[in-house]
């Protein structure tokens, strides 16, 4: 797996993870175990579990705000 493609995978994974049990029901050592990657890994990318949290935060929120101005353009946008 690429390195992309690999951060993309800890975030996703991180994500659901954070989605069913919230954000103090998970730790790093699950997060790891459902990605399939070492701590080592998640630590390389993320820093902390905070900073998982933040990277999720930053990549929902741009599809959200890409989303918003889509439903927000008028024919005459175009």
């Amino acid at each position: 797996m690429d390195s992309d493609n690999n951060r993309q995978w800890i975030l996703s994974t991180a994500l659901e993870l954070f989605s069913k049990k919230g954000y103090d029901g998970v730790g790093m050592a699950e997060i790891c175990a459902e990605a399939e990657v070492s701590k080592p890994t998640v630590y390389y990318y993320f820093q902390s579990k905070k900073g998982l949290f933040e990277a999720i935060l930053n990549d929902c929120g741009e599809v959200m705000c890409d989303e918003l101005r889509k439903a927000t353009l008028t024919e005459r946008d175009f």
